[in-house]
């Protein structure tokens, strides 16, 4: 699930794609909060755009 929302997804799209319900994103939504120590939507995608900002960062050092 983690790796869907790094790559845009919206849960409404996640629970599509992956064929759960809504209440199981919600799960993983409340076990990711913990695991990256984060209190809210807001700041996992604040997350988010820091991890892909290094990843960016990370490609572009190799050029």
């Amino acid at each position: 699930v983690f790796e869907l929302y790094l790559q845009g997804y919206t849960a409404k799209e996640i629970t599509d794609k992956l064929c759960i319900s809504i209440n199981t994103i919600k799960t993983h939504n409340k076990r990711i909060y913990y695991k990256l120590n984060v209190s809210s939507r807001k700041e996992l995608l604040l997350y988010v755009k820091m991890i892909q900002g290094e990843n960016h960062k990370t490609a572009d050092d190799a050029d």
